[in-house]
Order: C-alpha cells, then sequence, then structure tokens
C-alpha cells in the first residue's frame, strides 16, 4: 500500500508542474514545455494504474492501452473516460517518438480536457487508497 501512495504522490507532484505550465501564457517554449510534461504526467499515471490493478485486482499489464483496457472492463473508467485515455496514449506517443509542429499544435490544444482526466484519476487514486 505504501508502494502505491508513493506513486500517487510522484504522479501528483508531475501532475501540478502540468497545470502550472498549462496556466503560463501561450508562446511555442510554453507548448513544448506542456507536451513535456504531459508525457511525464501520462507515464507516471498509467504506472499508478499498472500497480493499482496488480495490488488490487491481481492484473499484471504489461501496456498502457492494456491497462486502460482493463480498467475499464472493471469499472475503474467508464466508455468515455478510457476513449479519452487511449486517445492520450497516440498522443504521448507521437509526442515521444516523433515531432511535427501541427501535431504538437493540435496536442496542446487537448492538453486541457487531458487534465481534466489526469485530474480525475488521481482524485479517484486518492479515495482508493483512503478506504483501503
Amino acid at each position: 500500500m505504501e508502494e502505491l501512495k508513493k506513486h500517487l504522490s510522484i504522479a501528483q507532484q508531475a501532475f501540478r508542474t502540468l497545470q502550472e505550465s498549462l496556466n503560463a501564457p501561450y508562446s511555442p517554449i510554453v507548448r513544448d514545455s506542456c507536451l513535456l510534461r504531459f508525457t511525464y504526467t501520462f507515464d507516471v499515471c498509467w504506472k499508478l494504474l499498472n500497480k493499482f490493478l496488480d495490488v488490487h485486482l491481481g492484473l499484471i499489464c504489461n501496456s498502457p492501452k492494456t491497462c486502460i483496457r482493463e480498467a475499464f472492463k472493471n469499472g475503474l473508467f467508464n466508455e468515455q473516460e478510457a476513449e479519452r485515455w487511449l486517445l492520450m496514449v497516440d498522443d504521448r506517443n507521437q509526442i515521444a517518438y516523433s515531432y511535427v509542429e501541427a501535431i504538437a499544435e493540435a496536442i496542446y490544444h487537448r492538453l486541457p480536457s487531458f487534465a481534466e482526466a489526469v485530474d480525475s484519476f488521481l482524485n479517484d487514486m486518492h479515495k482508493h487508497l483512503e478506504e483501503a
């Protein structure tokens, strides 16, 4: 349980940095900062989800998409949340493995919606860990 709480704390800290960048006035440097912060925030969140599924449900996931699908199957995400998280995986991969200005711009404009999903997920994880 302590390990899960540690993962949650790291994810919350990463998310705060993303929020900080999203609140800054737009510039290409701020956009790129937001994209980087989104990437590492997403990474720590899916790893938190992976650990949660392992500890609480005995499920082992080898990829973010597998974790998201398992979270949906087990009622942790509704259909809309699962779809948003799957889009986040695709966007995270596009940011990490290639750079195209138009794609970066499009993803940047989706980040507020992604931030809402992350915030909701972290709040849910906090509640689950407090109840346990």
